[in-house]
């Protein structure tokens, strides 16, 4: 399977263009965490999910999470958790640099992904996955998530973002 391509169904709200990329900006650098409740709006209305889902958010460096404060793919799990009355599990951890890869190219990002997002030691998981973030763009983040959650035992079964950019995942 070549890395950009997700082995599940990749559901949006919308594509990354304006004003949904201005307000996910705003959301992502701008402390505008009351956006995560609109965004889980948007996403529930792109798919309903199975009774038992778990979700998964993408990890957030360390670093870049004490600089904004917030994980923001964390933020819109716990408002689609209180939608669905599901739970959200934190499963994987990111390592590596905080750099900025929303410039890297798709086997850049898919190097990089690979060095940094992990399963913590020992995780053990059952049931259904879903994986969330704000943006997807080349997919490799979130195929790097789906492949830790399967080799700990769990199945994904989609991927949600607020919003696509890039060429198709």
């Amino acid at each position: 399977m070549a890395h950009s391509q997700l082995p599940v169904p990749l559901l949006t709200s919308g594509g990354y263009a304006p004003p949904l990329s201005d307000a996910i900006l705003q959301f992502k650098y701008g402390g505008r965490v009351e956006l995560a409740e609109v965004f889980a709006q948007r996403l529930a209305r792109a798919w309903t999910p199975g009774s038992a889902i778990q979700l998964v958010p993408v990890p957030l460096n360390p670093l870049r999470a004490a600089e904004r404060g917030y994980n923001q793919a964390a933020l819109l799990c716990r408002e689609l958790a209180r939608r669905w009355r599901c739970r959200t599990v934190f499963p994987l951890y990111r390592r590596g640099s905080a750099g900025d890869s929303s410039q890297l190219g798709a086997r850049a990002r898919w190097d990089r992904v690979v060095r940094e997002v992990h399963a913590k030691p020992a995780q053990r998981l059952v049931g259904d996955y879903a994986i969330v973030d704000d943006v997807v763009t080349s997919g490799a983040t979130a195929l790097r998530c789906a492949q830790e959650i399967v080799r700990c035992g769990g199945k994904v079964v989609a991927v949600l973002a607020v919003a696509r950019a890039g060429p198709p995942v």
